[in-house]
């Protein structure tokens, strides 16, 4: 198995979640889908649709980054930002 779905199956276990939990969350997120239909997604006989696949994910504590954006929280992203400017710059005349 690849990385990503050791991934899925690993995060499905240690939140104890059945297909069904999934399903509602997924319709609580907006996406009809049928606990039959996630069984289908861990048994592999079918895929997640591109469009259902961030509730699917973020039902199963996970989340899509862009591989530009810093894998950190906003605002430490944000303080980080903040010291960089501050201390790149120390020593240098104000304009």
């Amino acid at each position: 198995m690849c990385r990503t779905t050791n991934l899925i199956f690993s995060q499905k276990g240690k939140l104890d979640l059945t297909n069904e939990s999934i399903s509602k969350a997924m319709i609580a997120a907006g996406v009809q889908v049928s606990g039959e239909a996630v069984q289908k997604y861990f048994s592999g006989s079918s895929g997640v649709p591109l469009d259902n696949l961030g509730a699917f994910l973020r039902t199963l504590g996970l989340k899509i980054v862009l591989s530009e954006t810093p894998d950190i929280s906003a605002d430490e992203y944000r303080a980080l930002k903040m010291f960089a400017g501050k201390y790149l710059t120390v020593g240098e005349d104000p304009e």
